[in-house]
């Protein structure tokens, strides 16, 4: 459901840090219970054990697995793969994904503020029943993706291909 408001738009958000990010190794954070604060690069995410990801930049990072109701929160993804997984129910607050991979990630249930999708390969993603709230979608493919029962408010799209979309 798409809807139009006479409203004032508001203008996207995007990550704030209240530190820098500072590079860690995934074996020493994969036990922690929140993730603030941390730069991970070239590493697989599984077996995560973390509800809250803050103020995280993640380069070339392999997310494994599911990741139900985990808070990303002022998050940078930058040449992550996501593909293939559960990202169900979780929440996405003024995060920025670039030249991501998230063929057949299931989003469903998820919601998605100030959220940057630049650049991102989608398709066969499931974002059924998601909630996006003020976004942009620039030079993305989300090639026969699921958006069905999803509500959209102020997303801004440029040169994003929907063939065969839901």
């Amino acid at each position: 459901m798409i809807k139009n408001s006479s409203r004032k738009k508001r203008e996207l958000r995007r990550p704030e840090y209240h530190s820098e990010p500072v590079l860690h190794a995934w074996k020493d954070c994969r036990k922690l219970e929140r993730l603030d604060s941390v730069r991970l690069e070239n590493e697989t995410i599984e077996d995560c054990t973390a509800d809250t990801f803050s103020e995280c930049e993640l380069k070339h990072v392999v997310f494994r697995g599911r990741y139900r109701g985990i808070l990303f929160a002022d998050a940078v993804f930058e040449h992550c793969d996501f593909s293939n997984a559960e990202l169900d129910e979780s929440q996405f607050r003024r995060c920025i994904f670039r030249n991501c991979r998230m063929m057949g990630t299931t989003f469903i249930r998820s919601t998605l503020v100030d959220v940057i999708l630049d650049r991102c390969v989608a398709t066969y993603a499931n974002f059924n029943r998601s909630s996006w709230k003020v976004a942009e979608w620039n030079d993305s493919s989300f090639e026969e993706a699921g958006f069905g029962g999803c509500t959209f408010q102020e997303i801004k799209l440029k040169e994003c291909n929907f063939t065969d979309c839901d």
